[in-house]
């Protein structure tokens, strides 16, 4: 991967990219690395504590596989509910772990094509 530079990227708002970008750097430190050394050592700095990260990544992995079970679901919506991240008054380190957090809910709902650019 040595010489590798991306550009033209969207922003690391759009939370595909921001995953896409996080994992591109995690991978490059640590290539035997799994799905969950990614979630708990990468995402939990994002997220807040490795404990989330992980949570995170095994949703996203049974969300992209197409088989979410409906616990999982509840659990990304109760993270959204957690006090430590609404954001409403709160920090924007607080904003930045519930967005990622409405993405996946809204991908597990189907209310938002995989794809399709947005802030929120």
């Amino acid at each position: 991967m040595q010489g590798v530079s991306i550009h033209g990227e969207v922003s690391a708002r759009h939370i595909p990219a921001a995953l896409n970008y996080l994992a591109f750097s995690h991978f490059i430190h640590w290539p035997e690395d799994s799905l969950r050394a990614f979630g708990t050592k990468t995402l939990g700095q994002v997220l807040g504590s490795e404990a989330a990260g992980e949570a995170f990544c095994e949703s996203l992995a049974h969300w992209d596989a197409g088989n979410l079970p409906e616990a999982q679901k509840q659990s990304i919506w109760a993270q959204m509910e957690d006090p430590e991240h609404r954001f409403i008054g709160g920090s924007l380190e607080a904003l930045h772990r519930w967005r990622f957090w409405d993405w996946l809910a809204k991908m597990a709902e189907g209310r938002q094509e995989r794809h399709t650019g947005s802030f929120f």
